[in-house]
């Protein structure tokens, strides 16, 4: 029998070999040819491809009628780090054509985590001024609420018309749908 073992680890193994971590004869039985494929997070130019490609084998799994995400969407992806590289993307693109109300999948349908990492890797990125984190929170509370600012002034704790003052000091003006 002639057969070939590919292992894939994301532990540098010399090192652990080094540190007694690592039987360091199985690691030269495994390193034949050593494949080294960057991370996620540094091969964003093939985030578009995977993304499309999980979303139209996921929407067949899914029996789903997604066919892409939107444009904010896919942004906010290309600036996660992916600490579970192409699998995490994978199960983020599936679970957000599972809850997806549309054929689109939105920043709403991506998981908290995913745009909770992202939120604080921009403040990290910047210094943000009072202002800035109001209208950041009122933008991302609009978005969880589908655009509903009767939702959104009950979960800021305001009224529906200080948050469309609110809006429109922050040059939002009105455009997100109004439902209620």
């Amino acid at each position: 029998m002639d057969a070939r073992l590919i292992a894939l680890t994301n532990v540098n193994l010399s090192e652990a070999v080094n540190r007694r971590n690592f039987r360091e004869d199985l690691y030269y039985r495994l390193n034949v040819v050593h494949i080294h494929v960057p991370p996620l997070k540094e091969r964003t130019k093939d985030l578009p491809h995977l993304i499309r490609s999980f979303v139209k084998t996921y929407g067949c799994k899914h029996g789903r009628d997604a066919d892409d995400m939107t444009t904010e969407a896919m942004a906010l992806l290309a600036e996660y780090e992916f600490p579970g590289n192409v699998r995490e993307l994978s199960n983020t693109i599936e679970r957000a054509i599972i809850v997806s109300a549309s054929k689109r999948i939105e920043v709403a349908d991506l998981p908290e985590s995913v745009r909770g990492a992202v939120q604080l890797q921009r403040r990290k990125a910047k210094p943000q001024t009072l202002a800035d984190l109001e209208a950041e929170y009122v933008r991302e509370t609009l978005l969880a609420t589908k655009g509903n600012k009767t939702e959104a002034a009950r979960i800021l704790g305001i009224s529906r018309k200080n948050l469309y003052e609110r809006l429109a000091r922050m040059g939002e003006g009105i455009r997100m749908k109004d439902e209620g």
